[in-house]
């Protein structure tokens, strides 16, 4: 039976507005960006484990738990890509049973977390030497880079309206920083963590079809982790020891610091990580980014009213904004549009 596919889509945009909730966390911790993504994976591999472990526990104790097998994808129609699919899907019948997560599919899903540990670290980089507005809005363009990087992953033909709608987000973006200048190092770092995260998502979008999200989720914060670990104890080898790559004590925190990290640790890393993976079982990557498009609107938001006059931007900025949410409203309408298209066909 056909799916609640605006439940989903309800949920991943509760997941976006607590992603935009972290940038702010990200500024009210006081440590650097390399220190808060340490902590803040660490902890998240953690308490993800405990809840991997319970979740197993649980699943033995009421008799639930049977051993994973390998199991075959559905026979593709000609032409067609299950793994990832420019429309959302609409039937559970669509998706693949979980395969056994082998050896070599760990590696993978470590490796696919280097890029998320790239992406934080340049995420709150970004916020550190801006602010968490410019960040954001940096992070809109992730539905470019999608639009981009699907076709050419998936070796399919690109949806060119996904292509048009990303370079309108862009040419926005490219129009409000013009007037907005001063921010440059920010805007690169944030187009750097923007690219990371789409890369990711559709990575995430095949193998979310054949393994569980959790374990997808646990592997890919221990790579994350791993990348930290690499940069805080080998570029120091090579002469590179700066502030911002050195990793702040634990003494060196404040209990608000603890605090902030447990949130963004527990509810905005371990909960929205799981969750996002998740629900692109029936969302496609192009709709998920696009959607983290309204990161920034609620993240700005929450940042003006929680610092005031430092978040304060042009209205030029804002105007911005309202187009990148548009532009977000249009694509909601053409997926609506093809959906009904092939029903009928």
């Amino acid at each position: 039976m056909p799916v609640n596919r605006n439940g989903h889509l309800l949920h991943l945009h509760i997941i976006v507005f607590i992603w935009g909730f972290s940038a702010i966390l990200g500024k009210m911790i006081t440590v650097n960006a390399v220190s808060i993504v340490a902590y803040r994976m660490g902890l998240a591999v953690l308490g993800l484990a405990l809840w991997v472990a319970l979740s197993q526990k649980r699943k033995k104790k009421e008799g639930q738990l049977t051993p994973e097998a390998p199991t075959l994808p559905l026979e593709p129609k000609p032409g067609q890509n299950l793994a990832v699919e420019s429309q959302d899907s609409t039937t559970p019948s669509a998706q693949p049973k979980s395969r056994k997560v082998t050896s070599a599919m760990r590696i993978k899903f470590v490796l696919a977390g280097l890029l998320i540990g790239l992406h934080w670290i340049t995420f709150f980089g970004a916020i550190k030497v801006s602010n968490v507005a410019v960040c954001l809005a940096m992070m809109s363009t992730g539905s470019l880079f999608t639009s981009i990087i699907n076709p050419l992953y998936n070796k399919k033909q690109p949806v060119y309206y996904e292509i048009l709608l990303g370079l309108c987000v862009a040419a926005t973006l490219f129009y409000v920083f013009q007037v907005e200048g001063d921010y440059w190092w920010g805007v690169a770092l944030g187009l750097v963590s923007a690219s990371m995260s789409a890369l990711f998502a559709v990575i995430n979008a095949d193998w979310v079809q054949h393994y569980p999200a959790d374990r997808i989720s646990l592997w890919e914060l221990a790579g994350g982790a791993s990348l930290v670990i690499v940069i805080l104890l080998v570029l120091p080898l090579f002469g590179l020891d700066y502030d911002f790559l050195t990793l702040a004590a634990p003494t060196a925190l404040t209990a608000m610091d603890w605090l902030w990290l447990g949130l963004l640790a527990g509810l905005c890393t371990s909960y929205a990580f799981v969750a996002s993976t998740h629900v692109m079982k029936w969302l496609s990557p192009f709709t998920v980014m696009l959607t983290i498009n309204l990161e920034p609107v609620y993240g700005i938001l929450l940042a003006w009213i929680i610092f005031g006059e430092s978040e304060t931007m042009t209205p030029t900025f804002y105007y911005g904004a309202i187009a990148i949410l548009a532009v977000l409203i249009i694509n909601g309408y053409l997926k609506q549009r093809d959906r009904k298209r092939m029903a009928a066909g």
